[in-house]
């Protein structure tokens, strides 16, 4: 990812959010792509400090298992729903894939990382908690 294509992607967006009248927080990692951000209108972004991305970022605590395991289901569901219908399994191509991978982010996905955020931002503010104990 370069800086520029992560900027165009970002001013995307943010038509895309100022069409629906909605605004958001997007919180990135800090990285060299992530410099240079463009003047935006309904995007406010936050880069997490350096040296942070373990303790704050759910996908980098395992949670990309839970795409990958909702990926796969979908994958294996088709090729078993073929074999039951008798006909020959799916050949498996670019625009399919990105269609699983889109619904397993926007069905399945943001459940599971809802849950994870809450439960992992739950046992960090209970651990804040024995520490000022």
């Amino acid at each position: 990812m370069t800086s520029e294509i992560f900027g165009d992607w970002l001013k995307s967006l943010d038509i895309s959010m100022r069409v629906k009248k909605r605004k958001i927080i997007l919180f990135i990692h800090n990285c060299s792509a992530h410099n240079n951000l463009p003047v935006l209108k309904n995007i406010s972004v936050n880069l997490f400090p350096a040296n942070t991305t373990l303790k704050l970022q759910p996908m980098d605590q395992g949670k990309i298992r839970n795409f990958k395991v909702n990926y796969r289901r979908q994958l294996v569901r088709k090729l078993v729903d073929a074999i039951d219908e008798g006909s020959t399994l799916p050949k498996i191509n670019l625009q399919d894939d990105g269609l699983r991978t889109e619904k397993c982010d926007t069905e399945e996905c943001p459940k599971l990382l809802l849950k994870s955020w809450i439960k992992d931002w739950v046992r960090r503010g209970e651990r804040d908690q024995r520490r000022r104990e």
